[in-house]
């Protein structure tokens, strides 16, 4: 029986994700878009009781344009990675219904899960600078009205940089056979970045990569607001377990209908004026030595030249 081979899309969320999941992956073929599947399958991975059998059942069901005689089996999910700051990740459990002993956001834990499962798995990643990915991942959130929290307190505590996660990819599967690639890339040169991937998939003739944003969020202070609210609303009531589904049903379509009312305030009190975030100083300087070891490193690691891009590079250790 011919076995493809497999490549797994890992992450990082924020990077290209979506556009790779909706306009590069598909064309490809052989595609499993576990991205968009529901928690129990999404999130899988995360377990540490988890059977390799049922994650290939979990594959084979997410199967998109399925190509049984391709060369390979293209799988992706953006949040294969840890979340690199911990204020994520309590964010991230904080609205998720899942249990925290029983699902690790963890590299560890995920990088064996993929090895138990696919042995021989070839893995791509794509990466962001850190403050950068921070301040996209906290528009999101905050949009999402997941987080009140400013930007600085998620910040607090880094966890494990890409140059121990890929270091372990690395040593787990061969160096050969892990794909680094800055979103950075992306931005500079769109073909050679889609070129990177689908050579290293093997799907060198793959099709044209339109040069548009994908997921493109609002720029505005009053469409972020006025999502916020909407989203806050939404995930409260959907929250709220003790309701039944037909209340929660008619007090979402009232929410929405209230909310709507309140949308023209939003754009009185904010006028054209740009939602925008960063961190303080003092949070950049802290981060900053640390940031800067992890991005040497895994340019020795990788032979990237991460400095070209913004990172923050110490060459003097």
């Amino acid at each position: 029986m011919h076995e493809p081979d497999v490549f797994i899309h890992i992450g990082l969320s924020k990077c290209a994700s979506t556009y790779l999941q909706k306009n590069i992956f598909p064309a490809i073929g052989n595609y499993s878009d576990i991205a968009f599947s529901a928690d129990e399958d999404k999130y899988y991975l995360f377990r540490s009781d988890m059977d390799p059998n049922q994650y290939l059942q979990i594959v084979a069901r997410h199967i998109k344009n399925p190509q049984p005689e391709s060369n390979w089996l293209v799988i992706s999910c953006e949040d294969y990675t840890e979340l690199l700051f911990k204020g994520f990740t309590d964010v991230f459990f904080s609205w998720k219904s899942m249990k925290r002993d029983m699902y690790h956001f963890s590299n560890k834990v995920i990088t064996e899960n993929i090895a138990r499962t696919y042995p021989k798995a070839r893995i791509i990643v794509v990466i962001r600078e850190q403050l950068d990915w921070a301040v996209s991942r906290y528009k999101m959130i905050y949009r999402g009205g997941k987080t009140s929290l400013p930007i600085d307190n998620l910040l607090s505590e880094p966890l494990e940089g890409y140059d121990t996660m890929i270091e372990r990819y690395q040593k787990r599967f061969g160096k050969e056979n892990v794909l680094v690639l800055p979103l950075e890339m992306m931005r500079l040169d769109h073909d050679g970045f889609i070129k990177s991937i689908t050579g290293f998939i093997g799907a060198d003739t793959i099709t044209v990569a339109p040069d548009s944003r994908v997921n493109t969020a609002p720029e505005l202070n009053h469409a972020v607001e006025y999502e916020r609210l909407k989203n806050r609303w939404r995930l409260n009531i959907r929250h709220a377990s003790w309701l039944t589904p037909p209340v929660q049903f008619i007090l979402l379509v009232t929410a929405r209908l209230l909310v709507a009312f309140f949308k023209p305030f939003f754009l009185l009190r904010y006028g054209a004026s740009k939602y925008s975030v960063s961190p303080s100083a003092e949070t950049i300087q802290r981060l900053k030595p640390v940031l800067a070891s992890s991005n040497r490193r895994l340019e020795e690691l990788t032979g990237l030249n991460l400095e070209q891009y913004g990172y923050f590079i110490d060459r003097d250790k």
